[in-house]
Formats: C-alpha cells, sequence, structure tokens
C-alpha cells in the first residue's frame, strides 16, 4: 500500500486526495485480489448471520421482549409519580402510589440486568463460535489459493480490530435498542396527550431520517478510507522494525521517517473529515429536535387549562429526552451498521476454500499394511499450476522413482524443481494426471496419513519456541539417548552444552544459525526414517565438509528410504543414483551423474560451473 504514503502524494488538495486513495486501493484491490471475493449481504442477511452465532431468533426475540418490557415499567413508574404529585395535602389516597413505584422500579431494574446479561452472553457466544471457526477454516485454506493471494495485514485484521468491533456491534445494538424504546415511547405519549402531534412528528422524523440517509453516505467512505489509512500505519511500523539493521546500515533512516510522517498524514486528514461531518449531523439533528420542542411548547401552553401540570411534566420530560437521545440513536445505529461490516468480513473467511479432507476411508487400510513399504514414487503424465488463472509449470511429467533410491533435481531458478517437491504433499493439487507412491494414488490418501508418511527438510526451517528436545522430537517417542547418538552422527554435538536436551530454543531458533537450524531438522528426519525424504535445498547454509558428513550420515542410516534431494551444489548429490534436470517445468535431461557429464548437456554446464 505504499501508494497511499507516496510524498508526491503532498501536493493533493483535500477534494481529490480522497478521490485518489479509494481509486488507487480500488485498483491494486482487483491488481493483487488481495481480499475474497464474495457476494455482498444485504442488511437483514448481516442481521441474520451475526445473530446466528449468538443464538438465533430465541436470543433476539427475548432482548426485545425483555427491553419492551423494561420500558413499559418504567413508563409506568412516571405515570405513578405523575398522579402521586396531583394529590393535595389533605387527599387520602386510595392507593399505596410508593408501593406501586417501588415494584415497577425493582422489576425494571430485574429487565435491565437479564437484559445486559442476554447481551453479554450472545457476545461470548459470538466471539467464541466465530473465532473456533476462523481458526480451523483459516488452518485448512489451501497455501496457493488463500494465503498466497491474501495479504497477511487482512488476516491479522479479521482476529484483532474486526473481532473487536464485535464488542462495539452488541453495545451498540443494546444502546440503539434502548433509544429506540425511548424514542417510541415519547412519541406515543406525545400523541396521547396530544392527538394533533400525529401530523408534526411524522414530518420531523421525515426529515431527520433523510438527513441521516445523507450523512451515512459520506460517514460510510469515510469510514472505509480510515480503515485503509491506518493499515499502512501498522503493516509499515511493524515492517520497519524487522528491518531496522539494514535501514540503519544503509542510512535510510530519513527516509522511513519521512514515509511514516506521510501516512500519518493521510490518517490524520481523513479523520479531520470524519469528525467534522459528524458534528455537522449533531448540530443539524439537534436543530430538529428543537422545532420539535418549540411545537410542544406551544401545545404545552395552549393546554395549561385543560390537563394538569404533572402531566405536561411528564410530556415535556419525554420530549426532552427524544431531543437528548436523538443523536445518540442515530450515532449507534450507524456504529453499528459499520462495525456490522467488520463482522462479514470475518463471517466471509468462513467460507474460504478449503484443502482436500485430512482422512479418508482407504487410510486405515493403508495404516494395517504399514503403508509406504517400498517408497516408490511414480509420475504419470502430471501436469500443475499454482492457481486456475496461471500457466502450466510443470507440464506432462512422467518418470518413476524406484524403492531406495537417491535421485537428485537440479535446474536453473524457476525450473520448477521446489514445485515438484510441493506437489509430493499435494500443497498443490494435480490439474493433470496423477502421482502413486507404492501403486496409490496419492489423492485417494488422506492428507494427514500422506504428509506424515513423508519427511521433509527445508531450506528454511522452522523451530518451535521451547527445549532443544522438543524440537528434535516433538511427539515425545525417542530416548534422550537416540537423540544424542544422532546428534553426534551429524557434528550437533556441541549444542549440548551444561543444560544438555534442556538447551533453549528461542521463538524461531534466533538463537541458532541457519545451518544449525538446518542441521537439527535433519536430525529429526534421521530419527523419523521415513520411506520417502525430500530435501529442499536443506545444506545450502552449511559449509563443504558438514555436508560431506550429513550426505555420508544419510546414506548409511537411511539406506532403505527413497530421498529426493533439490539441490544447488552439484558436488552435494554427484554420487546419488540419478539426477533429473528440471527446465520450465520439464525434464529435459535424466540419468546417472556419469551418464549426464559424459552427455555434455545442461547438467555438464552445471557442474562445470560448480566445479570452478
Amino acid at each position: 500500500m505504499s501508494e497511499y504514503y507516496d510524498t508526491e502524494q503532498e501536493g493533493l488538495n483535500s477534494d481529490t486526495f480522497l478521490s485518489h486513495i479509494k481509486k488507487l486501493d480500488k485498483q491494486k484491490s482487483i491488481k493483487k485480489k488481495e481480499e475474497i471475493i464474495y457476494k455482498e449481504p444485504t442488511k437483514i442477511q448481516s442481521f441474520k448471520m451475526i445473530f446466528s452465532f449468538c443464538g438465533g431468533c430465541c436470543f433476539l426475540f427475548l432482548v426485545i421482549l425483555f427491553c419492551f418490557l423494561w420500558r413499559l415499567t418504567d413508563s409506568a413508574s412516571d405515570f405513578i409519580i405523575a398522579k402521586w404529585s396531583e394529590l393535595k395535602e389533605d387527599d387520602i389516597p386510595e392507593i399505596n402510589y410508593f408501593n406501586y413505584y417501588l415494584v415497577t422500579k425493582l422489576i425494571g431494574i430485574v429487565l435491565v440486568f437479564v437484559r445486559s446479561y442476554l447481551i453479554i452472553l450472545g457476545l461470548v457466544l459470538f466471539n467464541k463460535r466465530i473465532h473456533e471457526t476462523l481458526i480451523n477454516r483459516l488452518m485448512r485454506a489451501p497455501i496457493n489459493l488463500f494465503h498466497d493471494i491474501v495479504a497477511k495485514s487482512h488476516i491479522f485484521n479479521r482476529f484483532s480490530k474486526d473481532l473487536e468491533n464485535s464488542i462495539k456491534y452488541f453495545n451498540s445494538f443494546n444502546y440503539a435498542l434502548t433509544l429506540l424504546f425511548n424514542q417510541l415511547s415519547a412519541l406515543v405519549i406525545a400523541i396521547i396527550f396530544y392527538w394533533k402531534c400525529i401530523f408534526i412528528i411524522p414530518i420531523l422524523l421525515f426529515f431527520q431520517f433523510n438527513l441521516y440517509k445523507y450523512y451515512k453516505r459520506c460517514g460510510k467512505e469515510l469510514f472505509v478510507l480510515e480503515s485503509y489509512t491506518r493499515l499502512p500505519i501498522l503493516s509499515g511500523f511493524s515492517e520497519t522494525l524487522a528491518g531496522l539493521s539494514s535501514i540503519r546500515c544503509y542510512d535510510y533512516t530519513e527516509k522511513f521517517r519521512k514515509e511514516y510522517h506521510q501516512r500519518l498524514h493521510n490518517f490524520y486528514r481523513v479523520l479531520i473529515y470524519q469528525n467534522g461531518t459528524l458534528a455537522w449531523f449533531a448540530l443539524n439533528i439537534d436543530l430538529l429536535g428543537v422545532c420539535l420542542l418549540f411545537f410542544i411548547l406551544i401545545v404545552a401552553y395552549y393546554m395549561r387549562n385543560s390537563a394538569g401540570a404533572s402531566s405536561i411534566g411528564v410530556l415535556l420530560s419525554y420530549v426532552l429526552k427524544l431531543i437528548e437521545k436523538n443523536f445518540y440513536f442515530y450515532e449507534q445505529f450507524n456504529l453499528n451498521e459499520r462495525t456490522s461490516r467488520s463482522l462479514e468480513s470475518c463471517e466471509a473467511y468462513t467460507h474460504v476454500v478449503q484443502e482436500a479432507p485430512l482422512v479418508k476411508k482407504l487410510d486405515r487400510v493403508l495404516k494395517a499394511n504399514n503403508f509406504p513399504q517400498t517408497g516408490k514414487i511414480e509420475f504419470r503424465n502430471f501436469s500443475v499450476k499454482y492457481r486456475p488463472d496461471t500457466k502450466i509449470i510443470l507440464k506432462n511429467l512422467t518418470f518413476t522413482i524406484n524403492s531406495g533410491e537417491k535421485i537428485g533435481i537440479v535446474g536453473r531458478t524457476g525450473s520448477g524443481k521446489s514445485t515438484l517437491c510441493l506437489c509430493l504433499f499435494r500443497i498443490l493439487e494435480p490439474t493433470f494426471g496423477k502421482i502413486f507412491i507404492d501403486d496409490v494414488d496419492i489423492t485417494k490418501i488422506g492428507l494427514s496419513l500422506l504428509r506424515e508418511i513423508i519427511t521433509v527438510i527445508p531450506q528454511d526451517p522452522t523451530l518451535i519456541e521451547g527445549t532443544l528436545r522438543e524440537n528434535l522430537d516433538p511427539a515425545g517417542t525417542f530416548t534422550d539417548d537416540d537423540l544424542i547418538f544422532n546428534m553426534n552422527l551429524i557434528g550437533l554435538a556441541y549444542l549440548l552444552t551444561d543444560d544438555g536436551l534442556d538447551f533453549e530454543v528461542k521463538e524461531d531458533g534466533k538463537n541458532l544459525s541457519a545451518g544449525e537450524k538446518q542441521l537439527i531438522c535433519m536430525v529429526r528426519a534421521i530419527l523419523r526414517k521415513s520411506k520417502i525424504i525430500i530435501m529442499d535445498e536443506a545444506t545450502s547454509s552449511v559449509d563443504y565438509n558438514t555436508e560431506k558428513l550429513i550426505q555420508k550420515t544419510i546414506l548409511n542410516n537411511l539406506k532403505g528410504s527413497t530421498i529426493i534431494t533439490v539441490a544447488h551444489r552439484i558436488k552435494t548429490i554427484i554420487n546419488y543414483d540419478r539426477i533429473f534436470v528440471l527446465d520450465k517445468g520439464e525434464v529435459i535431461e535424466e540419468g546417472s551423474p556419469n551418464q549426464l557429464i559424459e552427455k555434455k548437456g545442461v547438467f555438464f554446464q552445471l557442474y562445470s560451473k560448480s566445479s570452478a
């Protein structure tokens, strides 16, 4: 979103600034497809969707019922006070007004408590259910169809600000419902006392509603712009912190400071417009309320002889309440409508496309037969692309990797080496063709079993915060002696200091080098002894001598395993059984290292360059 805070925008005037931001965001959202495209629900659909997470119609009916009963008892207590005040000092009341007043107030307190409890209960249920649903759906969303095209800032926004807005939504719903019944009771009482109010009140309501619609059109756009201009501040700040050392090294401190100030400048410009429109709306709503009060005062003047002072007092008190709360009613209604968009965005993420099932019927049979027994892999006319609207990455691959073979995959950048590995895990689903493991189509296997039987050692390994033991053996299935023995095999025993296996690994392994993290993943792979092991440039961060030791350890300890290695150093795989050379998604050369060197093709060129 760097277009929003480009310093060139400082020359834009106030009118073109807002339209410029909106135009840029629209173009960017279309171009990058960062947001999920979904049909915007109507107000009724949105209302039903939100309350379906917290009890549905039953919850809504109870809240409205208790609010209505509370308003009824509150009005009754006001009438009791009015009748009681009309008595003269010598009059003996026929009923005990105090007791009636006390009972109505106590009932009102109980009804307010029950209604508030229902609102809080609904809020907790909504947050709990939609948060669990969001977590489950996002964890199962495909990487290529969702996580690669949706910005992380949007996902963070759903779990932070958008879910936080649920509190504002339910609070504004409760407050708006209370004010609505206050407004209705005031209008009903005004009409009861002077029936001709039925002519003037609808006219004032008509003007108020149209004024609100006019304000909402502007306020809605400003609210969207406020969200869009806030996001670069948060994301830019976190990105700057992450790259602080590089920024200082290249002496870009002043540039980033100016960019950050420009983001703040854009945000506060929108905020000023937002607060100004709100103040304008409040002023005009109050002016319409003053008109109603002027009319009621004239009515009260002409009714001074026919109606009692207490009745006129009740009428004026309700009209004053109506005027006082008028703006707050529309403000809460508008806040409720705005925050509902945040909840709609959260709900939209509960419909994202999902990966294939984790478990399938065939899994039980395969587990019983100790699948896979050999580790044979076969590609049959296999083609794949990242997304439906992108070009094919791997094109019509057909080859077989026999049980226990050590296969090296080489090629220039962008040839499809890592993509081939992703396909074995079904991170990418086949466009055409199939992949077989031990003559079983991997699309017939549940993702949980498929990803369990294959071990991967990535180029950028991820470690969890905890002890060294927890990172080497997350499931806790091996003894400490097994862990220490395998660490010695690949020269990682020096990490076993005074703390031993309780050595603290910080978040994402920040206290370890990239090579040490790769070695920890290597130990994990050796311990599991999977039939299929994929090494995606797994030794890119270690020196050549350590790499030789690792390759020797793998060949000695994983003799029965099928190993596929994506290599950046040709020497890494020079002793492998076969080499596949990829170019533009196709296998252009295949054979043993000696055969390919004698052929003097692409592999020979890569080997010569690596040797040099």
